[in-house]
């Protein structure tokens, strides 16, 4: 229990942190559209900003505050993928015939 209880005391220090690192806009933003669920429309209108400000910083803040998370260990980063582009299945050859044939 005292384990657990120390994992989650630091959890909390770490995300609260993490809140603190943003500027008071991307916390506003953040509280509107992530923990009152508010659309993004509805937050650019109670944040007195624009829809396209919203859409452009909001990615940006999640972004950031998940960096933020990564660093700390709250969340665990996923492990690379590939970097080639898969293959295109247009032009291969196939015996399967078309309904018009």
């Amino acid at each position: 229990f005292e384990k657990d209880r120390r994992a989650f005391h630091r959890q909390h220090l770490i995300a609260r942190r993490g809140l603190e690192k943003l500027d008071a806009f991307e916390k506003k933003l953040i509280a509107k559209v992530v923990f009152q669920d508010y659309s993004q429309e509805d937050a650019a209108r109670l944040l007195n900003c624009g829809v396209r400000t919203v859409a452009r910083r909001f990615p940006e803040t999640v972004d950031r505050l998940t960096e933020i998370f990564l660093d700390g260990g709250l969340l665990t980063r996923l492990p690379a993928t590939s970097s080639s582009a898969p293959e295109s299945c247009q032009g291969v050859e196939t015996t399967q015939k078309d309904v018009t044939d």
